[in-house]
């Protein structure tokens, strides 16, 4: 399912940004070991169960489109953004975890891409565990930049539900030197329309009862800074959500690639 958004962004020429996560990948080819095989076997016939569950807990769709294998959803997202796209944006839960087929599967789908692409940590994806020199490999830094053109995507690793203080003052610093900013993240702030879902349970987001005091600074950041922000991307929630952090900042959470999902923005004038 592809769902559309229209961001207006005044004076930003207008940008068509694609947005998924969560496939929870559990990849095997003919490199992989007996155990390597079983693992992600069991793996599967794990998400085969839960992915239904939280579509059918989120009202969405799930029949036979949804049932088909996460890799054949993950090569759709990206036949999408090869038929045109400024950027495209992985939040997180890409694989189900770093595994060495996960990541020859990542770099031989991407090797041809053709376009910009920013991949961020989720919370099964050890960002200790991912080695350099793959596609995957940038999701391991704390702080990521992609400059698309007077719009800033900036990727923070929020994938153990932790801001730390050089992220905060990392951020401070692109809100003073960049146009708009597009954030990303695996994990995203509590919105009102999250509390009015049912969906508030406290793992699925960063503002969690007792969780750091820089988390909160960071939400705050964002909300003393409004206007520098395009929008916010995240992830993990495996359910389609859409709410404001601060009026004028809308955090757009897209449901589950494991079940197909997509989402398209046209942000700009």
């Amino acid at each position: 399912m592809i769902r559309e958004f229209r961001i207006p962004v005044p004076g930003i020429k207008r940008k068509t940004i694609l947005h998924a996560g969560d496939f929870h990948l559990n990849c095997t080819d003919a490199l992989s070991t007996d155990e390597e095989r079983k693992q992600a076997a069991g793996s599967s016939a794990e998400w085969e169960d839960i992915r239904k569950e939280f579509a059918l807990a989120a009202g969405e769709p799930y029949g036979e489109e949804q049932m088909r294998p996460p890799e054949e959803h993950f090569r759709r997202v990206l036949d999408e953004a090869r038929g045109g796209c400024d950027a495209l944006i992985l939040t997180g839960d890409v694989f189900d975890s770093v595994t060495p087929a996960n990541l020859r599967f990542f770099d031989s789908a991407l090797s041809d891409a053709g376009f910009p692409l920013m991949t961020v940590c989720g919370n099964h994806e050890d960002r200790d565990a991912i080695p350099s020199g793959h596609a995957i490999s940038p999701a391991a830094e704390p702080v990521q930049i992609l400059r698309l053109g007077g719009l800033t995507a900036v990727g923070i690793d929020d994938s153990r539900r932790e801001i730390t203080a050089e992220q905060l003052d990392a951020l401070s610093g692109l809100i003073g030197s960049e146009n708009k900013i597009l954030l990303v993240m695996h994990v995203p702030v509590m919105t009102d329309a999250d509390r009015a879902s049912g969906s508030a349970d406290d793992y699925f987001f960063l503002d969690f009862d007792g969780c750091p005091v820089e988390n909160l600074k960071f939400i705050d950041l964002i909300r003393r800074n409004a206007e520098k922000f395009a929008a916010v991307l995240t992830g993990h929630t495996h359910r389609h959500a859409v709410g404001a952090i601060a009026p004028g900042v809308t955090q757009y959470t897209v449901s589950q690639g494991i079940a197909g999902n997509l989402n398209r923005y046209i942000i700009g004038e």
